[in-house]
């Protein structure tokens, strides 16, 4: 079966699938999946992906076919984008290339990853069976996306000023951007046959813009390094409670909440600290955050920055507990990586996370906003050793099964013989 994989990541493009350099700090999901799926041999893969290296070629990397799709845009032309967002879509722009991919390869299926994939659009302009795997979801994202207290003034005024003033490309642009691809996305569910999502959440949102839609529920598999990991082993006394959580720069990411949470665990003396990955201390977000809501950081929290896949398991294995704060999520991957390694886990109880995790049975659930119950949950499981053992246990177990990589592969496999079969 000759399968055309569509998505924003080129895998393993520039490295052999044996190495741990692949373009973005390690081995990220979806290259963990085509591991997986390339021990099958019914399969023969190929991969689409946009780019605006004009280098970029196709190729055969491990027998898997890589197919760039190539948009340079010249600085002018992406300054005159900004201002003036173009009518036509990226895959407008781009069909002529996308049609050749199809005209070369031949798929018998076409995997899509993400409705907010540039090339998505795909699904509408082809008569070949097609699958989208879901990621996140823009509408109910547009809804959330400031948090309280934060309004496009505060983003054009608190981010940097060159960029949301003058070249309009900060964060003001990208949170008016999330608005403009709402309708877009609204449009692909309209012709959307066949999806996998994995979420409560995710499978209502689709009933409720595509009720015309297959959904599969198929979870996702983690990166390697996480599975081969042996679990903490939670602390018997804690002095400095240890807290991590992993977060990238965008609005709803919920900076806001840890920065709340932390001035309150001072106020009642709580020693602890608490990492950042993924964000920079003099990150632009950081400013922002800060100067929105006029306080200081505390200097217990420490910005580690972007971290590869090692590098993260070696500050969860000194972690406490693991805090996600978004205001809006399907299902993060870094909750399952944390839960996998057997970190216990208190999150916001926001879209999909509630499928992830039972609150008092595999981690605790928290309102978004509200840094006094984070705080009084941070405070129990410092206290309270026997609830750090029993969520570090059941969550690993309920994320061993929920990411168990035959599992998913099979799925995987089954749907894309139904959907070819059908065809047939």
């Amino acid at each position: 079966m000759r399968v055309l994989w569509v998505s924003t990541s080129n895998t393993f493009y520039n490295h052999t699938s044996d190495s741990t350099n692949s373009s973005y700090n390690g081995v990220g999901w979806v290259a963990a999946q085509q591991i997986e799926i390339l021990k099958r041999p019914d399969i023969e893969l190929a991969i689409m992906f946009m780019t605006n290296r004009i280098s970029d070629n196709r190729r055969i990397v491990d027998g898997v076919h890589y197919y760039p799709i190539v948009e340079h845009v010249g600085i002018c032309a992406r300054l005159k984008r900004f201002y003036f967002p173009p009518k036509r879509s990226v895959y407008d722009r781009v069909k002529d290339q996308v049609e050749s991919v199809l005209a070369d390869f031949h798929p018998d299926l076409i995997h899509v990853f993400g409705l907010e994939c540039p090339l998505s659009e795909i699904i509408e302009n082809i008569d070949i069976p097609s699958v989208v795997h879901l990621q996140g979801i823009i509408n109910p994202v547009a809804i959330s996306y400031l948090p309280f207290g934060f309004s496009s003034e505060t983003l054009r005024k608190h981010g940097v000023w060159w960029r949301e003033n003058i070249f309009n490309n900060g964060f003001k642009y990208y949170y008016n951007e999330t608005l403009r691809r709402c309708k877009r996305e609204k449009q692909l569910y309209k012709v959307l046959k066949c999806c996998t999502g994995r979420t409560d959440w995710d499978k209502a949102v689709t009933e409720l813009y595509a009720p015309q839609c297959q959904y599969y529920n198929v979870n996702e598999i983690l990166r390697p390094d996480f599975y081969s990991t042996l679990p903490i082993n939670p602390r018997d006394k804690i002095e400095v409670l240890k807290i991590a959580s992993t977060i990238s720069e965008t609005i709803y990411k919920g900076l806001d909440l840890i920065v709340k949470t932390a001035k309150i665990l001072n106020e009642f003396d709580i020693k602890f600290e608490w990492r950042i990955i993924g964000v920079k201390a003099n990150s632009a977000y950081v400013n922002l955050v800060k100067h929105t809501l006029g306080m200081q950081i505390s200097s217990n929290v420490v910005f580690e920055g972007v971290k590869n896949p090692q590098e993260i398991i070696e500050i969860l294995d000194t972690t406490d507990v693991y805090v996600h704060p978004s205001y809006i999520d399907n299902s993060p991957n870094s909750v399952c990586e944390a839960q996998l390694l057997g970190v216990p886990v208190i999150a916001t109880n926001v879209g999909g996370v509630s499928s992830l995790i039972t609150s008092g049975e595999t981690g605790i659930l928290v309102p978004t906003n509200e840094p006094h119950i984070l705080t009084s949950k941070l405070i129990e499981i410092k206290n309270n050793f026997e609830l750090r053992k029993m969520l570090s246990l059941s969550g690993r177990n309920a994320a061993l099964k929920r990411h168990n990589c035959n599992d998913i592969i099979n799925k995987i496999i089954a749907i894309y013989q139904n959907l070819t079969n059908a065809k047939a």
